[in-house]
C-alpha cells in the first residue's frame, strides 16, 4: 500500500494495492515514483503483472460525499499499449471505525468510447471518511482489472457548497434491520447527477436493501427479491418545486435510476432551492419515515 504524489491533476493522494488474483500473490510493484521501471511503468502509475493502471479523478477533483467519476488508463506493462476490451468490476466498501461495513451506490465502469485504454467509473459516497475532524472509517474501492485485482483506499470528503446527496425514507417501506433489532424504514438516497442549468436539474436516486446493496430506483425494479421484504416497484414520481411548493414539475425517467427536471427558470449565478418529492405506488417517502414528516427533501443549487 502506497501514496501516490499528486502531482499533475491526472493523479491524486490514494494508497493502491495491486494483486494478481490468478498467481494469488501480491503484485510486483515497486516503487513507481521514483521515475518509473524497468517494464514500462510511469512515476504515478501502479504495476500489476501485466498491466500498468493510472487512477485520474474527475477535473483534478479529491472525492467527495455524493457523485464521483474517476477514469482508470490501463496499458499493457511490456510495450505500453493501451488496453481494450477488458470487463473491470468495481466493489466500494466502507470500513467504519465501529467495526461495522457498509457498501454505497455505484454504477460500476464503462470503457471509453474515444481514448483507447480508458475505463470510466461511477461511484455515489454516502459518507464522508472523517466529519468535522473525527473519523468514520476508511472507504476501499476493490476493482477486478481483467483478473488482476486493484484496491483504492481514497480519503472522502464532506461535501461542501450545494447540495449533492439527501435522503428520504419509506413510511410503510420496511427492510430488516441490525441483527436483534427491529425493521427499519428504507431510506432512498438522491444525488444530484450533475450541475444544474438554469432550465434543467438532474438526480440519481438509489435505495437501501441491506448494508451491502444500494440499487437504483426506477420502475419496474425490485427490492429485497425472494425475502419476506420483497418490493415490485411500479409507478415512480420524482416532482420539484422551485417556489416553496407552490407548484411541482415532473421529472422524466432517463433510465436506471437517473431522473430529469426541465424548465425550471432559476436565476444565474447565485444558490436556488429546490423541493424534491419521491413517491412509489402512491407513498410518498418523507424525512423521517413518519406518515406525517415533511414530504420533500430541500436541494440548494447554485447554476
Amino acid at each position: 500500500m502506497k501514496c501516490l504524489p499528486a502531482t499533475t491533476t491526472r493523479n491524486t493522494c490514494l494508497k493502491l494495492s495491486l494483486v494478481p488474483l490468478l498467481l494469488g500473490l501480491a503484485a510486483c510493484s515497486s516503487s513507481n515514483d521514483d521515475g518509473g521501471d524497468a517494464l514500462g511503468c510511469a512515476s504515478g502509475e501502479e504495476a500489476s503483472a501485466s498491466y500498468c493502471v493510472e487512477y485520474i479523478t474527475g477535473a483534478g477533483l479529491d472525492e467527495r460525499v455524493g457523485k464521483n467519476t474517476f477514469t482508470l488508463h490501463v496499458k499493457a506493462r511490456e510495450g505500453g499499449a493501451p488496453v481494450t476490451g477488458l470487463t473491470i468490476g468495481l466493489s466500494p466498501k466502507m470500513y467504519m471505525v465501529s467495526g461495522m461495513r457498509h457498501a454505497t451506490p455505484d454504477e460500476g465502469c464503462v470503457e471509453s468510447a474515444s481514448i483507447a485504454g480508458d475505463y470510466v467509473c461511477t461511484v455515489y459516497y454516502i459518507m464522508a471518511s472523517e466529519m468535522n475532524g473525527v473519523k468514520m472509517g476508511d472507504w476501499e474501492l476493490d476493482l477486478d482489472i481483467g483478473g488482476e485485482a486493484l484496491t483504492l483506499t481514497p480519503m472522502v470528503m464532506m461535501a461542501m457548497g450545494d447540495t449533492r446527496m439527501a435522503q428520504l425514507k419509506g413510511v410503510n417501506d420496511m427492510i430488516p434491520g441490525m441483527p436483534n433489532m427491529p425493521d427499519e424504514n428504507r431510506v432512498y438516497y438522491l444525488f444530484t447527477d450533475d450541475a444544474a442549468s438554469t432550465d434543467s436539474f438532474g438526480l440519481f436516486i438509489a435505495a437501501r436493501e441491506s448494508m451491502m446493496s444500494f440499487p437504483a430506483v426506477y420502475s419496474g425494479q425490485t427490492f429485497n427479491a425472494g425475502t419476506a421484504y420483497e418490493m415490485n416497484v411500479g409507478t415512480v414520481a420524482v416532482e420539484i418545486s422551485s417556489d416553496d411548493g407552490a407548484t411541482w414539475l415532473a421529472a422524466a425517467e432517463t433510465g436506471n435510476g437517473h431522473w430529469r427536471i426541465t424548465g425550471l427558470g432559476l436565476s444565474a449565478g447565485v444558490a436556488n432551492t429546490l423541493r424534491v418529492r419521491l413517491s412509489i405506488d402512491g407513498e410518498t417517502k418523507t424525512i423521517d419515515g413518519s406518515a406525517s414528516g415533511q414530504a420533500y427533501q430541500t436541494f440548494t443549487v447554485t447554476p
